[in-house]
């Protein structure tokens, strides 16, 4: 780990582990990387685990010194699956278990599959260790964990197998975590982003609890003004297609109104295949009270290049020369436009008109 000081020239402090870290969660005073740690099989134990690592941040953030390690049951999903507050760090994991093994090599190999829980614990660093204080009981057994929030001392989780189990976990209390409340639907949500102070907006899958078809890429409004009862306020369906927000928080763009809570713009990517490949940045108008509105979408289509010769083609034409239709993969905002960005270019629209195109770089 190595701070910089980009106005300093004098060399930088390094701290280093022996490991690797696959998630990573910061805040103003601490680094946390976490990673799974396979030696619980070599241990003869029947769970995975992952292992964490704190680091303290300076205030001129150029040494990070080490200061603890611990261990919790169960992997971690994505960086929102960490948090700290008050010096006590929140982590929600999914637990796999495997069956009991046998010693004797003649025994008839009969295959047991792993069970799954999950769990929400909290630890504290004591000395140069951080130490288990508590866990909620094992969570929505045979599923998983697809995204988790933490805001004050509330942690949300959603789980899935064939519903959508939204957990709303009580952590005031970092020795005796409890669920508060739980709220089933189809469908699963792989991002929650805070809406205002009573709301969670969310990206992800609507799937039908019948037949289990995946319906396409689902935007969704939770209530949680009253934890112990939350509410699904509002759903819109996207379409039949997928975006690089459900797998990458840096693709959700939401734009909140600096006047009104819980309002807001939304943009992210939007890849369909309904008729042909198509790929658009989705421009939506999001509100805690009156739902999702879909303002529009803007496409880089005319923007196909030859790989030749990077020579501007007609779409129509595209299947007939060594090119590719741009994908688009981030939306900016900046000010009163919206910056799409693709592999085959930048483009700018104001946001309240989605037809004109202001300017246009490609590369």
């Amino acid at each position: 780990i190595v701070g910089i000081d980009i106005g300093d020239d004098r060399s930088s402090q390094i701290t280093s582990i022996l490991g690797q870290a696959t998630q990573v969660y910061a805040n103003a005073g601490a680094l946390i990387l976490a990673q799974p740690d396979w030696t619980w099989f070599a241990r003869g134990t029947n769970s995975d685990r992952t292992a964490v690592h704190r680091f303290a941040v300076s205030s001129d953030a150029q040494r990070t010194p080490y200061q603890g390690s611990g261990f919790v049951q169960g992997i971690i999903n994505d960086q929102f699956s960490m948090d700290e507050r008050d010096g006590v760090l929140r982590i929600a994991t999914t637990r796999t278990t495997w069956p009991d093994r046998t010693d004797d090599m003649f025994a008839p190999e009969v295959w047991v599959p792993p069970t799954t829980d999950n769990l929400v614990s909290t630890m504290r660093l004591n000395g140069n260790a951080l130490e288990l204080l508590g866990s909620t009981p094992p969570l929505a057994e045979g599923e998983r964990i697809f995204s988790a929030r933490f805001l004050g001392d509330i942690g949300y989780i959603v789980t899935f197998r064939q519903v959508d189990p939204l957990f709303a976990i009580d952590l005031s209390n970092p020795e005796s975590p409890k669920v508060l409340g739980e709220l089933k639907i189809p469908g699963f949500s792989d991002y929650m982003h805070p809406l205002g102070d009573n709301h969670l907006l969310t990206i992800g899958r609507d799937i039908d609890e019948e037949t289990q078809r995946d319906n396409g890429t689902a935007l969704q409004i939770f209530d949680v003004s009253d934890p112990v009862n939350p509410v699904l306020a509002h759903k819109a369906l996207v379409g039949d297609g997928y975006s690089e927000a459900n797998h990458n928080h840096k693709a959700f763009n939401f734009y909140a109104d600096q006047d009104i809570a819980g309002k807001g713009l939304l943009a992210f990517p939007f890849v369909s295949y309904e008729s042909d490949f198509s790929s658009t940045l989705e421009l939506w108008e999001v509100s805690a009270d009156d739902g999702f509105t879909r303002r529009g979408a803007v496409d880089h289509s005319d923007l196909v290049l030859d790989d030749c010769g990077g020579v501007p083609y007609a779409v129509e034409d595209f299947y007939y020369y060594c090119g590719y239709q741009p994908q688009i993969t981030r939306g900016v905002f900046i000010d009163e436009f919206i910056y799409s960005i693709s592999y085959g270019g930048v483009r700018v629209h104001g946001v309240n008109d989605l037809t004109t195109v202001v300017a246009t770089a490609t590369y």
